[in-house]
């Protein structure tokens, strides 16, 4: 038998006090919208938290770009 791919959500980090997401920072059980069924199936790619992440990365070089450019003077 051969395992493929990431069982369980790649963000996920084990703590005495339970799981915590390392996206958020915190307790599995502690964040409201987590569901801890979508990091145990493979389907972390539906989770809210992963999705706002992912849209973080991709638009903060851009605004790292505009910032300076707002203070411009024309």
């Amino acid at each position: 038998m051969h395992l493929k791919g990431n069982v369980i959500c790649p963000h996920l980090i084990g703590s005495t006090d339970g799981v915590i997401c390392g996206i958020g920072n915190e307790l599995i059980r502690d964040i409201g919208d987590a569901d801890i069924r979508l990091c145990m199936n493979r389907r972390y790619e539906a989770c809210s938290i992963y999705k706002a992440s992912l849209i973080e990365m991709a638009v903060r070089p851009f605004l790292s770009e505009a910032v300076p450019e707002a203070g411009r003077q024309f």
